[in-house]
């Protein structure tokens, strides 16, 4: 059954790698980044473990349809470029470490959020 999202996982290139690390993404659609987020899923002895998975939540940008963003896991300077030609936004996670292993059991998912709540622990006396 195909997905039918505004936004794709176009590829992943330099996984494990630390500063060469990157996503690609591609616009199916005018798109907002911020209702999405790129997350890792971890495994070890080929079995989900979810322990602290890596979640990158996109921030407020809008792509129109065919154009790129490209997330890298080091650190740089955000903003524009190209990609196979067409408009690509390029954006750092910050890590000074790989995030994407290459094993055969990891993977990158891409997430619509459709909301979120978001509670201030300080206000609480937490």
């Amino acid at each position: 059954m195909a997905i039918n999202l505004e936004l794709e996982i176009f590829a992943v290139y330099n996984a494990n790698v630390a500063q060469k690390e990157h996503i690609i993404l591609k616009a199916n659609g005018k798109v907002n980044l911020n209702s999405y987020q790129v997350k890792d899923r971890t495994f070890k002895l080929g079995k989900q473990t979810n322990i602290f998975p890596h979640v990158f939540a996109l921030p407020n940008i809008v792509l129109e349809k065919g154009q790129y963003v490209a997330i890298f896991t080091g650190k740089g300077d955000d903003g524009w470029g190209t990609y196979a030609g067409e408009p690509c936004y390029c954006i750092h996670w910050g890590s000074n470490q790989p995030i994407l292993n290459d094993s055969a059991f990891d993977t990158v998912e891409l997430e619509k959020v459709t909301s979120i709540q978001k509670f201030p622990l300080k206000k609480q006396g937490v």
